[in-house]
């Protein structure tokens, strides 16, 4: 398809039917970079990304990128997920793969633990938690 100034582009993306899917922006790892359509796996404390390696689980992967990015660049990334929640953690974790662990009635918050080694993650925590209770957001399956 030519563009304005008459020359041939591919794009990555040749149909996008799930458009309702979520996108969330993440800022790439430092001395990394983000090409389109590359799948990516956080990194750091949760709101850095870096692609994915070769073999990388499936667990790990949050989404593709949407467009080129350089380390400490904003880069859209369209999830996996479908919602972002706020909830708080049943104990310490790093970002990444979590599952659903309760409700917690006093704090009116889900809980959610390390979900690193289930097969049934229920999504992936975009923070780090020092201790039970911390807030957190949550990317939802």
């Amino acid at each position: 398809m030519p563009n304005n100034l008459g020359t041939e582009v591919k794009g990555v993306f040749l149909k996008e039917v799930e458009n309702h899917k979520l996108h969330q922006e993440f800022e790439v790892q430092v001395a990394k970079s983000i090409k389109r359509g590359q799948p990516v796996i956080l990194s750091g404390a949760g709101e850095l990304i870096e692609e994915a390696g070769v073999g990388e689980a499936n667990i790990n992967i949050i989404g593709y990128a949407i467009h080129d990015g350089e380390a400490g660049e904003l880069v859209t990334v369209g999830m996996r997920a479908y919602a972002i929640i706020w909830a708080e953690a049943q104990s310490q974790l790093v970002a990444g793969p979590v599952k659903y662990q309760a409700y917690n009635v006093p704090t009116e918050r889900h809980r959610f633990e390390d979900g690193a080694i289930a097969a049934n993650h229920t999504g992936w925590a975009l923070d780090d938690a020092a201790a039970i209770g911390d807030e957190i957001r949550i990317a939802l399956l």
